[in-house]
């Protein structure tokens, strides 16, 4: 599977990360998988982030941080661009003009955070 989607990527195929079923930390494990891979993080953050907006057709509204754009994001505490991992160390989630704490949701449904 490794050997197959490094070829993808270096044959220039359009690559898109996401989990079927709503597992949101399987994503975590599968952009870890694609670096693992060979290809760099940096790319593996746009395969996660830009490419479905060109593959939908919503890079009009999504995909790069500009005026006029929605702003749904993430904040992390790392750098995922070096360590992919860092990926799950969400800070702070900003979605449909909403804030959300990861940390302090998971401690009021009196869970630990998962890092």
């Amino acid at each position: 599977m490794m050997q197959m989607l490094r070829r993808l990527y270096d044959s220039g195929i359009t690559l898109l990360a996401g989990t079927d079923g709503g597992a949101q930390l399987a994503l975590h494990h599968e952009l870890e998988t694609f670096v693992q891979a060979g290809i760099p993080a940096n790319e593996v953050l746009k395969i996660a982030t830009y490419n479905p907006t060109k593959v939908f057709s919503l890079d009009g509204q999504y995909g790069s941080v500009q005026p006029g754009r929605k702003a749904d994001f993430i904040l992390v505490d790392g750098n995922p661009a070096e360590n992919i991992s860092d990926i799950r160390k969400v800070f702070l989630v900003v979605t449909n003009h909403s804030l959300f704490y990861p940390k302090k949701i998971y401690e009021y449904a009196g869970w630990s955070y998962y890092y």
